[in-house]
């Protein structure tokens, strides 16, 4: 036997400092494969600003379309509501021109009225004539 110090799995392994150099270096090594810097890394804070400052508009006018179709769907259940009564109110006024239609004289038959009004008088009238001279 000799007398060597056993040794653990451990000891063949990669300190973490070395490893943490390994992967540095393939970083580095696969940024420059790609030939620039990650896309966020390379944004500057004007870039930044205005894609914050679209993001808000992009939001306020999310928020103005669904306030808008909310007011529109409010004005139409009123005006649903109101059509309802009008059409109520149209079906009334027709009723109450149909009576006053029937009930309506012609002119045919106030011609006849009239005639036979004027008949009375005149005959009332020669009575009243023939009296005031036999009188």
């Amino acid at each position: 036997m000799t007398d060597e110090p056993k040794r653990r799995a451990s000891d063949f392994a990669p300190s973490s400092e070395s490893r943490l150099n390994l992967m540095q270096a393939q970083l580095h090594e696969i940024t420059k494969a790609l030939g620039k810097m990650p896309e966020q890394e390379q944004k500057t804070g004007m870039e930044r600003h205005a894609q914050t400052v679209l993001a808000a508009v992009t939001i306020g006018l999310i928020g103005w379309v669904g306030i808008s179709v909310t007011e529109g769907s409010n004005a139409l259940a009123k005006m649903e509501v109101i059509t309802g009564q009008l059409q109520e109110e149209v079906r009334e006024l027709k009723s109450h021109i149909r009576n006053a239609t029937d009930s309506h004289v012609g002119k045919d038959e106030m011609r006849e009225a009239r005639n036979k009004c004027e008949e009375g008088l005149q005959h009332l009238d020669g009575r009243v004539r023939k009296l005031e001279g036999n009188g």
